[in-house]
């Protein structure tokens, strides 16, 4: 799991301020340097949960298919806006969020998601694999390409020198 870009901490002293009208939203998010969204976001997260909205888990969190329907539904049925339903169920991200719409509108299923390391590591490695080959691949292609260019342009050189000092 990648280290979170701001801490708990700080993400609750500037919703504090916030909500505090300390400032405007976009005066905060430039004296904190991040942006307004995030400031309105982290407002909405702890208005509605408080300061253990901010608590960090260990890994991704486990959501399961009912959850994710009831979320999707409760957008659709105008229940809030996506930010306001990511800010009550306290879901990861909006984009978690704005891809289980994605998908349940594409009449896919949204299956349960309970990460299991071992399974995703290794999904993630064979991932990971596949693109270095495919750059590697490339680089060897592009480099063929230049070598044969190059030779093509030192033999039509040599043939033009010959010909001219004939």
């Amino acid at each position: 799991m990648a280290k979170p870009k701001y801490t708990a901490q700080f993400k609750i002293s500037v919703a504090k301020a916030y909500l505090t009208e300390e400032g405007s939203r976009r005066s905060l998010a430039r004296k904190y340097g991040v942006g307004q969204k995030s400031v309105e976001d982290w407002a909405r997260k702890y208005r509605e949960h408080g300061e253990d909205g901010f608590l960090s888990h260990p890994g991704n969190s486990k959501y399961s298919s009912e959850f994710k329907y009831r979320c999707v539904e409760a957008v659709l049925r105008g229940e809030g806006s996506a930010a306001d339903i990511v800010a009550k169920y306290n879901i990861s991200s909006s984009w978690v969020l704005r891809d289980w719409i994605k998908r349940y509108t594409a009449n896919r299923e949204l299956k349960d998601y309970d990460p299991i390391r071992e399974v995703y590591m290794a999904d993630a490695r064979r991932k990971q694999r596949w693109k270095i080959e495919k750059r590697l691949r490339s680089t060897v292609f592009l480099m063929t390409k230049i070598t044969r260019g190059q030779l093509h342009f030192m033999l039509f050189h040599t043939v033009c020198v010959s010909r001219h000092s004939i």
